[in-house]
């Protein structure tokens, strides 16, 4: 039945009408706005007798909203696709109907002249630098002060106690606050009390980017007390994310007060050195953490892991492994959904350790294994019991200086691998090699159900990508074409096999990017200006590299 199901899929459907519809409205209103930016003011003396040229354009705007507005059941998702191929059409969109809005640099005064209009807004991306945006801070607080039915708001480097306060008078229902992308918060504890009479917020995210060392220099007016303010006055609060180091300090400063015993609805946890007690804390205060990254563990977390029953993506870091702590793992293990191993602090991966982990696992379906050092598989494994070995596994991640076999193995063993993401520079392959070992898993059908296929520094030949796209009858995303071992004409000669096929697979260049915890970015262009600033996973990534001599 799958394999029905995948043959229909495998080639693009022609549009909807409804599709086709919103496409050409789109196209039409673009293309009127365009007209009207190009001719400049110049264009109206021709036709008009009137000597206000500027009254005219604004009329000619108008006339062009008021033609989108008739379409009243799917303005915001026209407004959407205006917005995210033309910032210029911001004029057309900021009408009441508007519901979500992303306002930018060049977006920003316009927005704030058109702000009575906007009252019914319900999500807000605020993407600039209040900073540069001087004599304004005023307008904008009170913009964002009239938003009564705002639920969501993310800000990029805006903020500030005085806009914190704002929210809490001015916006009750707020659901979702996001500061994520802030690296330089100006809060202050003062401002974090202020968020407490949002009484309806379920995430909070600050930035946790930084180190043990520079959180007083990124957070220098928040504290423990802060954090723990907000986790006890915010019943609803679900996702609270901020530096590791404080909310150390927000556990260590309620646990003694908590007499009665309450337990707090947090879901998510970020630790940075976490002691086993530390974490034996965490589960009894918060017992429905489904979510816990570990950086720098102790070696006795385990003994805290096997606590949290509720536990299902677990990222850990440089961490220690000690086959004494194989029974607390392994309960702790066989609940989770995600797993994410980095760079473990033992001689070395072997095969052992491979099917001790693919065993315990049983409902896991994500699997992601970062290595510094050169494991210890010397060659490929052919595991007896596919169908017990990470039975539910459907997305593999390989990271760092992992060897063929230990690929080879994985993969081979994986009954139904639906994502499959490699990230090992071809110089830490012996050359051919690598293209032999992917070519052998199409051929032996260990890849025919995949749906999404990430490449970095691929050494493959254009004959075997070739293949791979045409015996996977799934695949409908490839992420990195860009950055395979390839020369730009067999790059292209892929997307010309996939264009002329009429293949339903979306190609994308680069990596693709993690999910932020809090909002998704609205627009592609705001990804890519924030991700121009930290391309955290392919620096981390070519550090090891230049670490182990391979770059």
């Amino acid at each position: 039945m799958q394999n029905i199901m995948d043959a229909i899929d495998r080639h693009r459907s022609p549009q909807t009408l409804l599709r086709s519809a919103q496409t050409q409205v789109v196209k039409i209103v673009h293309e009127g706005v365009t007209s009207l930016r190009e001719k400049g003011s110049g264009w109206c003396l021709k036709y008009f007798s009137s000597r206000e040229p500027l009254a005219l354009r604004r009329h000619a705007m108008k006339t062009i909203q008021d033609y989108l507005a008739s379409a009243s059941h799917m303005f915001q998702d026209l407004a959407m696709e205006l917005h995210r191929k033309d910032t210029a059409c911001i004029e057309v969109i900021l009408h009441p109907l508007l519901r979500t809005l992303e306002v930018t640099s060049q977006t920003l005064l316009l927005t704030l002249d058109q702000g009575h209009n906007l009252a019914g807004l319900t999500v807000l991306y605020l993407f600039f630098d209040i900073k540069r945006q001087s004599g304004i801070e005023g307008q904008l607080l009170n913009f964002v002060g009239s938003l009564r039915q705002l639920t969501k708001l993310k800000i990029s480097n805006c903020c500030t106690d005085q806009l914190l306060a704002v929210l809490a008078t001015s916006c009750p229902q707020l659901r979702v606050f996001d500061a994520e992308e802030d690296s330089e918060m100006s809060i202050t504890d003062h401002g974090l009390a202020f968020l407490s009479n949002c009484r309806q917020l379920v995430s909070v995210v600050l930035n946790d980017d930084g180190d043990e060392y520079d959180y007083e220099d990124r957070y220098f007016g928040v504290s423990g007390k802060g954090i723990a303010h907000l986790i006890i006055t915010l019943p609803k609060l679900t996702l609270l994310v901020c530096e590791p180091y404080l909310m150390r300090e927000a556990i260590k400063f309620l646990y003694p007060i908590n007499v009665n015993s309450v337990s707090y609805s947090l879901l998510y946890l970020h630790a940075r050195f976490p002691s086993r007690d530390f974490l034996l804390t965490v589960s009894a205060m918060c017992p429905h953490i489904a979510e816990l990254r570990l950086e720098d563990p102790s070696k006795d977390v385990a003994q805290a892991l096997d606590k949290m029953s509720s536990l299902q993506k677990l990222v850990m870091t440089n961490y220690s492994w000690v086959s004494q702590d194989d029974l607390f793992y392994q309960p702790a293990f066989e609940r989770l959904k995600t797993l994410v191993l980095k760079n473990p602090k033992m001689s070395g991966i072997n095969i052992d350790f491979l099917k001790k982990v693919g065993l315990w696992c049983k409902n896991l379906t994500n699997f992601t294994l970062t290595l510094y050092y050169r494991d210890l598989i010397t060659s490929s494994i052919k595991i007896k019991n596919r169908s017990e070995f990470f039975p539910s596994l459907r997305s593999l991640t390989i990271e760092g200086d992992a060897s063929l076999c230990l690929m080879e193995t994985l993969i081979s063993s994986i009954t139904d691998l639906q994502s499959l993401s490699i990230f090992v520079h071809s110089f830490s392959v012996p050359s051919g090699q690598f293209d032999a070992m992917i070519l052998n898993m199409v051929k032996a059908g260990n890849l025919s159900r995949l749906r999404t296929l990430q490449c970095f520094q691929w050494e493959v030949s254009l004959d075997t990508m070739l293949y791979l796209i045409d015996q996977t009858p799934g695949l409908a995303t490839i992420w990195g074409l860009d950055l395979l071992m390839m020369s730009p004409a067999g790059v292209k000669t892929i997307q010309d096999h996939i264009r002329k096929n009429n293949l339903n697979i979306d190609v994308h260049d680069g990596i693709s990017p993690d999910p932020p915890k809090g909002l998704n970015f609205l627009s592609e262009r705001s990804q890519h200006r924030v991700e121009s600033s930290d391309h955290t996973a392919q620096a981390d990534l070519e550090s090891i590299l230049v670490e182990l001599n391979l770059i």
